[in-house]
Order: C-alpha cells, then sequence, then structure tokens
C-alpha cells in the first residue's frame, strides 16, 4: 500500500456515535468470559486475559468500514451450595478502532455535496493512506446463579 502518511486519532464517536458497536463487543466478551466462569471448579476463582476484534460500518462517511479490537482481562469466582451455583465476576475492555482511508481524489460522499480533493488528501496524508484510529474502555461486572 506504500508508506503511511500521518496518523490521525478522532474520538471514539467519529467511529461509534452511540456505543453500539462497542456494546456488541462488550456482549461477545461476556459470552466468552461467562462459560470460563461456569467451567471453574466449586468455590474457586479465576482470571484471564483475551483479545477479539470484528468489522463494523461507520456514520463517518470518510471512515467508513473499520476494525474494532477488544483487549480485555476478566476475573472472577464460582460459589456452590446444596441448592444452587453461581458465578460473580468483572471484565474490563480496552477498545481500539482502526480504519485505513486511502481517499481518491474527487470522489463524493453522503449528499454528493463533499468532495475530496488532492488539497485534502495531502494535508491529511502527504498523498499517502493513513491510519485513523481511536482509543476506549469499558467494564462491566456479572453475577448470575443456576438452582439445582
Amino acid at each position: 500500500m506504500g508508506s503511511s502518511g500521518t496518523p490521525m486519532t478522532l474520538p471514539i464517536d467519529a467511529f461509534d456515535r452511540f456505543g453500539s458497536h462497542r456494546r456488541t463487543m462488550e456482549l461477545k466478551v461476556q459470552g466468552i468470559a461467562q462459560p470460563l466462569l461456569w467451567n471453574l471448579p466449586c468455590n474457586s476463582s479465576g482470571a484471564g486475559l483475551g483479545k477479539t476484534s470484528d468489522n463494523f460500518v461507520s456514520w463517518t462517511q470518510m471512515i467508513n468500514g473499520y476494525s474494532l479490537t477488544a483487549n480485555y482481562s476478566w476475573s472472577g469466582s464460582k460459589t456452590c451450595t446444596p441448592c444452587k451455583e453461581c458465578i460473580s465476576g468483572t471484565y474490563w475492555i480496552n477498545f481500539t478502532a482502526k480504519d485505513r482511508t486511502n481517499f481518491d481524489a474527487g470522489k463524493k460522499f453522503g449528499n454528493r455535496l463533499i468532495t475530496i480533493t488532492d488539497a485534502l488528501i495531502n494535508a491529511c496524508s502527504v498523498g499517502n493512506p493513513f491510519d485513523v484510529t481511536s482509543f476506549s474502555s469499558a467494564s462491566s461486572s456479572i453475577h448470575v446463579c443456576k438452582f439445582k
């Protein structure tokens, strides 16, 4: 793809305006962590690290498609009584949103009123594709019981 221009960091809202993509990834991480907690031996604890990513479409048309990576850690415990089993845990996520731009001069976006010019491409990236990134974090707790 050639050499890169200057990278640009934007607020996470430029990628995921209302947080729905990050929420999708949080649920994915929770879906990974919960079975691991259920598989712990009774009255024990555990922890782990992981990474998952997915592709989304941004509401910002100049970003368009992007990858959202969730680097996560979790910790928790499983308690058991004769009547029920419970898991409790917390997970922490560091999000990285990333897109590689490669605008074509003269390309029009949206309602066709916004045109990308050679001057904009050169101002942003010295004529080369460049990375646009954003960072965000989240944490959440889970507590679930099953009766025997």
